[in-house]
């Protein structure tokens, strides 16, 4: 009897405290039936995006079981009339519930709104670098996601870009790379990424000649555009517009601003640039960060922080990571925080629209929340340094580029 009790004590010790499990519901959004017989995928994050696991949603219900519950987080997938549909579940030590959505196709843009939220420039040695960022409300009745040719997203890139340094969409606060494609229609590039319910991000960013310190844009309204904000990175840079009224705004953070509403489709938006100060780049940098004073920052150069830090919080890494140092892990939190309170700062001096401010501080605020259970974690599992023999902590702008 003893033995027996010994033989199970020290099995259960062997054992994880308590296996994740995740149980739900595959409900077809746009007609709010059960789904029967879908296939629920499970992706593991932590493990390098690998898919660990696929089970059944008979009726519409399925169970997934013996989860690790030292993942920081997973992901459920299910493909439905060719989109994709994924669903983050936090490990938080408590089994979850959910419901997975999944919306049926269509290339119609009813009910589906376009603002501008930030278009910047600055001036690097011989270039202009435009930074634009729109944001696709899709509020579409029943809901559905628009996708296919006629479907995807459409934006205008000018014919004399020098080169396009950074394309991503960003949904559900994950970028995904995507690259242009030409549609046919001098100008119009498509980006082949489905318009799911809710809001959905493009971002791209290019450089053109600025040698003679003028550029102008003229630049395709492929949409109704409810907002758009331009930002002059450099307050010495002027913008001007023949063809709409710019409104200027409260300079933020050392950024001229400007604000236009009511860009019609089909109607040529044009900006002209002139003058500034050349922030030339040293060799290895990248266009997608603004001049080195933190506080000229622009809002698009958030998301490849967000992007970086999703990395921090999301990813294991196979080799050895300066990211797994506390001292590190703090110097993005910070940075993260003083992002925060910039965005605060843009949405109070009217450059951010409500539901911009209000999309970007939700997914902000998480990846504090995400960062934060990572610093908890590395400073339980790490030895006690020697403090003789520290190097110098890092710093924001260190962690920056």
């Amino acid at each position: 009897m003893t033995r027996n009790l010994l033989v199970s004590f020290f099995l259960a010790c062997a054992l994880p405290a308590h296996a994740f499990t995740i149980r739900g519901t595959v409900v077809n959004g746009t007609t709010g039936a059960t789904l029967p017989d879908a296939k629920v995928a499970v992706v593991n994050p932590a493990g390098g995006m690998l898919q660990e696991r696929e089970v059944e949603a008979r009726g519409g219900r399925f169970e997934i079981t013996g989860l690790d519950p030292q993942a920081p987080i997973y992901l459920l997938r299910v493909d439905y009339d060719g989109v994709p549909y994924n669903v983050p579940i936090r490990v938080d030590g408590t089994d979850h519930d959910v419901t997975v959505n999944v919306y049926q196709s269509t290339s119609s843009w009813d009910g589906i709104r376009v603002s501008a939220p930030h278009l910047a420039a600055s001036w690097q040695g011989t270039h202009l670098a435009i930074e634009q960022l729109f944001e696709i409300s899709n509020e579409s009745s029943p809901p559905r996601t628009a996708t296919g040719e006629t479907g995807f997203f459409k934006l205008f890139i000018p014919a004399d870009i020098d080169s396009i340094n950074a394309c991503f969409v960003t949904s559900l606060g994950v970028p995904v790379d995507r690259t242009p494609m030409p549609t046919g229609e001098p100008g119009v590039y498509r980006i082949e990424y489905p318009i799911r319910p809710g809001l959905t991000r493009v971002g791209i960013a290019y450089k053109v000649p600025y040698t003679d310190a003028r550029y102008t844009l003229n630049a395709k309204a492929l949409y109704d555009l409810e907002h758009v904000f331009v930002f002059a990175v450099d307050p010495e840079m002027t913008i001007t517009s023949p063809t709409h009224t710019l409104q200027p705004s409260e300079p933020v953070h050392g950024m001229t601003a400007y604000s236009i509403h009511g860009v019609a489709k089909e109607s040529t938006l044009t900006l002209a640039f002139a003058g500034g100060t050349s922030q030339a780049l040293g060799a290895g940098q990248d266009v997608h960060v603004v001049p080195n004073d933190a506080h000229r920052l622009a809002l698009f150069a958030m998301v490849p922080l967000l992007l970086a830090l999703l990395g921090v919080v999301g990813v294991t890494q196979k080799n050895a990571n300066p990211l797994a140092d506390p001292r590190v892990l703090r110097a993005h939190y910070d940075l993260l925080v003083r992002r925060l309170a910039r965005l605060d700062d843009l949405h109070t001096a009217g450059a951010v629209s409500a539901d911009a401010y209000r999309a970007s501080r939700d997914e902000m605020s998480a990846r504090l929340g995400a960062l934060a259970m990572k610093m908890r974690s590395v400073e339980e599992t790490a030895p006690t340094p020697d403090r003789s023999a520290e190097p110098a902590p890092a710093t924001s702008e260190s962690v920056s580029r």
